[in-house]
Formats: structure tokens, C-alpha cells, sequence
């Protein structure tokens, strides 16, 4: 009797074991589902940038960035019609899955089905919501920029702790574009344009210039050139965050600070 008792106890307790590892895995299973979003898992905040198509144009150039706090910038312009730059920003909302954001408020009419948040890149859907198919659904892909120094046109925002201002009928905007390969830079300097080499150390963070040349127009102002030419032969280290880029000397305050600029003309 007394090992009948036993057998009983054990076999109960073997059950209760089991029934709660499963409970247990079940629920490790469920937290996981839902951690398992584009919202959660993903490293999704950064810059996106494509063509969509146009039904009167030859493309909408378009350039849109995300950010962990829920805002938006997004920039657009119409190819074959002018260069003319849209720009619009707010905050964007998920879905319950975490997959699809939608621009919040009166910003929803530029995308009203919103955009599906994929690994690296962002889809945009029809107004049901749903992803465009057929031939034409990779055209409605926006692959996220890389954060690095190339492939892209750095526009100079501030120098010397001042912000640039330029009269566009005297000078240019300065600007940069690196090239890794070759591990040049060309670019302007706000009269004329300037090219030489740079160089990367171990230090991710470390850079020098050299050989930097330019050519010799004369414009009617040359003072914002001569500081930015200046300040490229002086620098020794920088910092990427997103799509700003500043220019540093040793730990002092930043000498330059610049800003993806994605429909400059190379």
C-alpha cells in the first residue's frame, strides 16, 4: 500500500513538473512574440533615402529620418520639374504589431497608408496599407543610409562657432564629399573648388588633410573661403552622429559643423 501511496505522489509530482515547464515555456514564448517587432528588434532610427515613383515626373527624390522619439523629417523633391525642396516634420505613430509608422496629424496625407518599418529599409504602402507588388514593388523601397563619411554631400552649417550664412550671388555654401577608395575629398570652399587627400588612423575618430589644393577664381568675398581653408589644414579629429558631421582640433571647442545635404548636385 505504502508503495502504491509512493508511486501515485511521484507520478502526480512528474505531472505538475511537466505541466508548469510548459506553462513556463509558453510564456517565454509569448514575451518573445512580442518582443519580436520591427519596433523592438530593429535598429530602425536613422536616415532613408530613395526615388518613388511619379506620375507626372521622373521620380520623387525623397529622403526621410526617424528618430527613437517618435519625430520625423522628411524632404522631398520632384524631378524633372525644379529643385525646389519640400520639407515637413512632426511625430509618427506605430501600430499595435510595431511594424508600420504613420505621420501623425495633417502630415498623414503625404503618406497615408504609412511606411513598413523593414530590416535597413522602409516600404512604402498603398492607403489600405498594404505593400505595393508587382513589378514596380521595389520602387517603393527606401534603403537606409550608412552611417559613415561617404556617399554623401556634407553641407557646412557653422565654422568658427558662427552659423554660415551666404549671399548665394557672392559665394557658395562650402561643402565636402569623401571618397573611400581613392581617399580623396573634393568639394568648394565658397568661391572655388577645393580637392586634396585625407587620411583615417586606427582612431575611427581621427582625420587629416593633406594636399589640399583648390582652384584660383577670384569672387567678390573671399573671407568665408580663406577661414574654411584654413580650418580643413587645422583639423585632427571629427564626429558622425546621424547626418551631422563636426570637424575638431584636439578636445577644443568644434572648429566646423556640417549636415547631409542628399540633394546637393556632385
Amino acid at each position: 500500500m505504502k508503495k502504491t501511496f509512493l508511486l501515485l505522489t511521484l507520478l502526480a509530482a512528474g505531472i505538475f513538473a511537466t505541466s508548469c515547464g510548459n506553462r513556463s515555456q509558453t510564456a517565454s514564448d509569448d514575451i518573445q512574440a512580442m518582443a519580436d517587432t520591427s519596433r523592438n528588434a530593429l535598429d530602425w532610427e536613422g536616415t532613408y533615402y530613395g526615388v518613388l515613383p511619379c506620375a507626372d515626373c521622373q521620380g520623387i527624390e525623397t529622403v526621410i529620418s526617424i528618430y527613437y522619439d517618435n519625430t520625423f523629417v522628411k524632404k522631398t523633391r520632384y524631378l524633372g520639374k525644379d529643385d525646389q525642396v519640400f520639407e515637413i516634420s512632426g511625430t509618427f505613430t506605430w501600430n499595435e504589431p510595431g511594424n508600420i509608422i504613420t505621420f501623425d496629424g495633417a502630415h498623414s496625407q503625404h503618406a497615408p497608408g504609412g511606411y513598413l518599418v523593414g530590416e535597413m529599409q522602409l516600404f512604402f504602402l498603398d492607403e489600405e496599407g498594404n505593400r505595393i507588388s508587382g513589378e514596380l514593388a521595389e520602387n517603393y523601397r527606401l534603403p537606409k543610409v550608412d552611417g559613415s563619411l561617404f556617399g554623401k554631400t556634407w553641407k557646412l552649417i557653422e565654422l568658427n562657432g558662427a552659423m554660415v550664412e551666404v549671399d548665394e550671388s557672392r559665394a557658395k555654401i562650402p561643402q565636402l564629399i569623401f571618397d573611400a577608395e581613392e581617399s580623396r575629398f573634393a568639394g568648394n570652399a565658397g568661391c572655388n573648388q577645393i580637392m586634396g587627400q585625407f587620411k583615417l588612423d586606427e582612431d575611427p575618430y581621427s582625420i587629416e588633410f593633406s594636399q589640399v589644393g583648390s582652384t584660383l577664381m577670384l569672387c567678390p568675398d573671399m573671407e568665408l573661403e580663406t577661414e574654411f581653408i584654413r580650418m580643413i589644414e587645422t583639423v585632427d579629429n571629427y564626429n558622425l552622429v546621424g547626418d551631422t558631421l563636426v570637424l575638431n582640433k584636439a578636445k577644443i571647442a568644434p572648429l566646423a559643423r556640417f549636415v547631409a545635404d542628399y540633394f546637393a548636385k556632385q
